[in-house]
Parts: structure tokens; C-alpha cells; sequence
């Protein structure tokens, strides 16, 4: 039985066991010539004594079943003749029979181990089959669960990439606010300053005005007084003479306008023209000089409100 599984594996995979062929059937002639020869050819007695053999206890399964096709071939293959099964009895020809019977039921096996060998094969390859697309989803889930997780990194820095420019345009319109704010204010300050600078500049162009009327005044004033005066006394010091000499003496005893002063301290006065004492009687007065005028200065720079009015008064020239 060993040689016939071993046969019927080596002729599956396309092999040469003529070998074992040959060596079981040495053994197995040698065996069926003793069971011939102790029966002395004798056909029935061999059949009884094979049958007593395969009918013992200890055989069972496979070992009963390869017994009795081993009596059944050699009871088909004897003769008749004593003599001949003794002689010339063809035990190679059992033999051969039983190798046959064992190889092809070896076969029949083999052919189902073979299947096995195909199932477990296939059940093999299904198994790498899976175990490869097993390995090959771990490693996609592994990939997506690392890009999930990347993404999810990018993710987080947009997020904090996101917060810091809305904290930093929020800082930047903080401080623009903050700086339309000072301009604002600055601009406030800058129209309220405008403002009281108008407002001073108004205040002393109309002390200015105020003080320049009050000189106009008090020079008119002055004027009116020195025509007077001069006027009553050319008319005290020559009563007869006619109206042009009289006009004469007037204008040429005018004194001339004062000056308006040009400094920030108190004005000095005009200086009034000194009349001299009656003339002789009938006496044309001679001039001895044109009255001192006083240099003409710029206007003077009022500082407030509380400036002093200029002194307006005249001094008369003194005549001869």
C-alpha cells in the first residue's frame, strides 16, 4: 500500500516509478509461489486457505479488502492442473493484477488528496487574495487617516493663519481709528486755535481802528484848536489888517499835522506852536521859522485792549 501511494504520487506529477513497480512485484511473487506451492497446486485448497486468511480479526479496512482481490485473483489465474500451478504457475500476472488494484484505488485517493491539495491551494491563494486586499484597504485607510489628519493640521494653522489676520486687521483698525481720532482732535485744536487767532486778530484791528479814530478825532480836535487860537491871536495882534494879510499870517502859522507814533510805549505828544507876543502896531509878523515837525513813524502795535490813548496835543511855534 506504502508503494502504491508513493506510486500513484509520483505518476500525478508526471514521474517514473517503474522502480517501485518492480520491487513490489518481486515481493509479492514470492509471497503468492508460497501460498501455491503449500497448496500444492491444488486450486480449492488454496481459495479455503486464503479465505481462512482474510477472515481473521486482525484485519479490517483496506488490509481485508486487499486480501480477498488478492484470493480472488489467484483463484481466476490457477488452473485446473495441479501439476501446471505447481510448475509453471504465472505469479508476476496476480501480482500485477493486485499492484493495479492498489495503484488505481491509490489513484482514486490521490486524486481526492489532489483535489484537497487544489481546494487548499485555492483556499490558500482566496486566503493571500484576502489578505492582500486586507493589507492593501489597511493601507488606504492608513493614507486617509493620515491625509484626514493632515488635512486636519492644515485645517487648524488656516484657522489660526484666519484669526491672526482678523487680530491684525482688528489691531490695524484699532489703530487707524486711533489715528483718525488724533486727527480729528488735531484738526479741533488746529480750528479752535484758527479760531482765537481770527478772533484776537479782529480783537486788535478793532483796538487799532478804535485807537486810530481817537488820534483823527483828537487831531481834528487839536487842529480846530490851534486855528482858533492862532486866529485869535493874529486878529489880537493886528486888528487892521485886511483879510489877506490876515489869511497869510494863518497859514503861515498852521502848524503841521502830528504824527501818528509807531512804537508799542506811550506816543509822544504833538508839540503845540508858540505864538510870540504882540507885534507892533500896523506890522506885517515875520515868520522866523518853520515850526519842528516830528518824524513820521509806522503805526504802533496795540497789544490789547488796555493800550493807552495817545496824548493829542499840539505845541505852538514860537513867532517872532
Amino acid at each position: 500500500m506504502q508503494d502504491a501511494t508513493k506510486f500513484a504520487h509520483i505518476e500525478a506529477h508526471g514521474g517514473d516509478g517503474s522502480s517501485i513497480h518492480q520491487a513490489f512485484s518481486k515481493s509479492c511473487s514470492q509471497v503468492v509461489k508460497g501460498i501455491v506451492q503449500g497448496s500444492s497446486g491444488d486450486k480449492i485448497r488454496t481459495a479455503e486457505y486464503m479465505a481462512d486468511v482474510c477472515g481473521q480479526k486482525s484485519l479490517a479496512g483496506w488490509h481485508k479488502a486487499t486480501c480477498l482481490s488478492l484470493r480472488t485473483d489467484l483463484f481466476e489465474t490457477m488452473t485446473d492442473s495441479n501439476f501446471d500451478n505447481r510448475e509453471s504457475f504465472k505469479a508476476a500476472k496476480v501480482c500485477d493484477s493486485s499492484w493495479d488494484a492498489l495503484v488505481k484505488q491509490m489513484k482514486v485517493e490521490v486524486e481526492k488528496e489532489k483535489v484537497e491539495v487544489e481546494k487548499e491551494k485555492a483556499a490558500h491563494k482566496e486566503e493571500l487574495k484576502k489578505e492582500a486586499e486586507q493589507e492593501a484597504k489597511d493601507a488606504k485607510a492608513a493614507k486617509e487617516a493620515d491625509a484626514a489628519a493632515e488635512k486636519k493640521d492644515e485645517d487648524v494653522q488656516i484657522k489660526k493663519a484666519k484669526e491672526a489676520e482678523v487680530a491684525a486687521d482688528a489691531e490695524e483698525e484699532e489703530l487707524k481709528h486711533e489715528d483718525d481720532k488724533r486727527k480729528k482732535d488735531e484738526a479741533v485744536v488746529r480750528t479752535k486755535e484758527e479760531i482765537n487767532f481770527e478772533k484776537t486778530k479782529k480783537e486788535i484791528e478793532a483796538v487799532e481802528a478804535a485807537a486810530d479814530e481817537k488820534i483823527k478825532e483828537a487831531d481834528a480836535v487839536e487842529n480846530e484848536d490851534v486855528k482858533a487860537e492862532v486866529k485869535s491871536d493874529a486878529k489880537a495882534a493886528a486888528p487892521k489888517q485886511t483879510k489877506a494879510t490876515t489869511a497869510k499870517a494863518v497859514v503861515a502859522a498852521k502848524p503841521v499835522a502830528p504824527v501818528k507814533l509807531a512804537v508799542a510805549v506811550k506816543a509822544p505828544a504833538p508839540i503845540k506852536l508858540a505864538v510870540a507876543s504882540k507885534p507892533a502896531a500896523l506890522v506885517k509878523p515875520a515868520v522866523a521859522a518853520k515850526p519842528v515837525v516830528v518824524a513820521k513813524v509806522t503805526k504802533p502795535v496795540v497789544a490789547s485792549k488796555s493800550a493807552a490813548k495817545p496824548d493829542a496835543k499840539v505845541v505852538k511855534p514860537a513867532v517872532k
